[in-house]
């Protein structure tokens, strides 16, 4: 999983299954880029968030630090996304990426849960099937639904929708700026590509598509 290049995936073994109490299908699921978080979505229309054993203590802190100083009211929702915040790393990513991932293998391979049992949050203001979910570095999440909306989400604020970015059509895909919080890129059925600017909820620039790309999520990055 950590080496580069295409593997043979040879004696598979499950080790977890994870259960929600959700309906229907899970059409998504996305680690965060620390790696100790990952979401899943789909025809329930809510986000879970579920962390590795051991870590959650860690992001009930974090949590709990953020949301006293932080998205008090929607001017502080979007002042978050200033210049200093919305382009920084979080120290925590860059630098325990691999070893996390190492980790995470090494238990895989002792069969014990990897993840803990229930979902440490909870996101709902969806009204259709969630299609795609991606994390910034910050841990902020934009999930989009076959209800015409990208929403903005953060690990501090579980029963927050930051902010609602409206379309004309269904959309498919969203991808975050690689290194700018404030931008992210959609796709939307009405084959346009949107480039938004989360600080304004406006759209800074936008672009006709090719039909046939909307349901092709990964080049989306490479659109940034």
């Amino acid at each position: 999983i950590i080496q580069k290049g295409p593997g043979n995936f040879l004696g598979l073994t499950l080790v977890q299954q994870l259960h929600c109490g959700s309906v229907g299908a899970v059409w998504c699921i996305k680690f965060s880029h620390c790696g100790r978080l990952f979401c899943s979505a789909g025809q329930d229309s809510n986000l879970y968030v579920w962390t590795v054993n051991g870590r959650e203590n860690f992001f009930i802190k974090m949590r709990n630090k953020l949301s006293n100083h932080l998205f008090n009211d929607e001017s502080d929702r979007m002042s978050c996304f200033s210049s200093s915040y919305g382009q920084s790393v979080h120290p925590f990513t860059a630098s325990r990426y691999s070893s996390t991932l190492a980790g995470i293998v090494n238990v895989g391979l002792d069969l014990a849960p990897i993840f803990c049992s229930k979902p440490f949050l909870t996101f709902s203001g969806h009204e259709m099937d969630i299609l795609d979910i991606c994390w910034s570095r910050n841990y902020f999440l934009l999930s989009v639904s076959l209800d015409k909306t990208v929403r903005l989400w953060h690990i501090s604020q579980p029963s927050t929708c930051l902010c609602c970015f409206r379309h004309s059509d269904l959309v498919t895909a969203v991808a975050f700026h690689p290194s700018d919080d404030r931008y992210f890129v959609s796709a939307s059925m009405d084959c346009k590509l949107r480039l938004w600017y989360i600080p304004h909820k406006r759209v800074s620039v936008s672009n006709e598509i090719d039909s046939s790309d909307l349901l092709q999520y990964d080049w989306l990055k490479n659109y940034l």
